[in-house]
């Protein structure tokens, strides 16, 4: 694997016991042991660690299109959408299918190009010609992301089905659908396919959202409601304990669950200032303003959506929670503008899976 790079990027499956810190002590002058130290220092969010692995990857003789694709991802997460769309479109120029196609709809997707999105999430599906579930099942998975964050349940739930159904093992695809399936008038069947995952998941995301589903139980049974009671606390201990080891990866993955289930809007305004000082993404964003609107601070909610307008492209979502911070600080025509703007963003036109 260390003497071909592109396999050791597309196959990193089978190291998954070696530590990359040691690929790199054992074969200094391999580029693959840099590519694959870079994925698990981004998988941390340790991005400026993985970009200079990156760099040295290319010097060593890495494949260009190994390295960008990488470097590409790492924008994203930073907020670098600009740069990261022309490495994208790079990619997609030099072997157009399902990864780069998907790869590139998921970015327009996440900076409200949606029309955009949706028509390269179904070229990806249309030219695929592998027997291999994986690829559409995430291709399936990101289009109900896009839809879930433009307020479209019904039309997430589809495709989080479709992903669903094609590995039942997917555990976010499970989350999500669950998630849809209970906004759409299936709480009993959302909470079946989330007891078994949130039974054998350590992920406290899980945990998390079946505790909530739980505590909006209508039944009003008392042992619902302990229940709940004890998944939130099992969810609250295991975030504290990721955020002890590993902050910047699962920060927005808590200051969500301290949002909703976790009831603490401080502490997630408190997580959300932290990671937008140093990755000023558009979830960064959005987070930092909900939690501000939660933590009942409208001045600082306002503040915050004021910065975010210097993106030029804006998803739904984030059109949705700019809108409710001006309307909390009365600046109802900046209001009334994002408004504007959500509805024409919310409407990505796209057959049904």
């Amino acid at each position: 694997l260390l003497d071909d790079p592109h396999r050791l990027v597309t196959e990193d499956v089978s190291l998954v016991h070696v530590h990359p810190e040691h690929l790199v002590q054992v074969a200094p002058k391999s580029p693959a042991a840099y590519l694959h130290r870079a994925a698990a220092r981004s998988l941390f969010h340790r991005f400026p660690e993985a970009i200079a692995d990156l760099d040295r990857a290319g010097k060593l003789g890495a494949p260009a299109e190994a390295v960008d694709a990488q470097r590409a991802a790492i924008l994203q997460a930073q907020g670098r959408y600009d740069e990261a769309l022309l490495l994208r479109q790079k990619l997609r120029q030099r072997r157009s299918d399902i990864e780069t196609l998907g790869n590139e709809a998921v970015l327009l997707s996440t900076i409200g190009l949606s029309a955009q999105a949706a028509a390269l999430f179904q070229q990806a599906q249309d030219g695929y010609r592998d027997v291999s579930p994986f690829p559409v099942a995430w291709i399936y998975f990101q289009q109900g992301l896009m839809y879930e964050g433009a307020g479209r349940p019904a039309r997430a739930r589809d495709f989080f089905a479709e992903a669903h159904e094609r590995l039942p093992d997917y555990a976010q695809a499970t989350a999500h659908l669950a998630a849809a399936l209970y906004e759409t008038g299936e709480p009993d069947h959302a909470i079946e396919l989330l007891r078994p995952l949130a039974a054998a998941s350590d992920d406290p995301e899980y945990t998390g959202l079946l505790a909530g589903l739980l505590r909006r139980d209508k039944s009003g049974k008392k042992e619902v409601l302990a229940q709940a009671d004890l998944l939130r606390e099992k969810a609250r201990a295991r975030y504290a304990e990721l955020l002890a080891k590993y902050p910047a990866a699962f920060a927005s993955h808590a200051a969500r669950f301290y949002l909703a289930e976790g009831d603490d809007a401080k502490r997630a305004l408190t997580l959300t200032q932290h990671i937008l000082a140093s990755t000023p993404s558009i979830e960064a964003r959005d987070l930092a303003i909900e939690s501000a609107l939660a933590a009942k601070r409208p001045p600082l909610a306002c503040e915050l959506a004021d910065k975010a307008r210097v993106l030029t492209q804006r998803p739904p979502h984030l059109h949705l929670v700019m809108a409710r911070a001006y309307e909390a600080c009365g600046k109802r025509q900046l209001a009334q503008a994002e408004l504007k703007s959500l509805t024409a963003a919310a409407q990505p036109a796209q057959p049904a899976p």
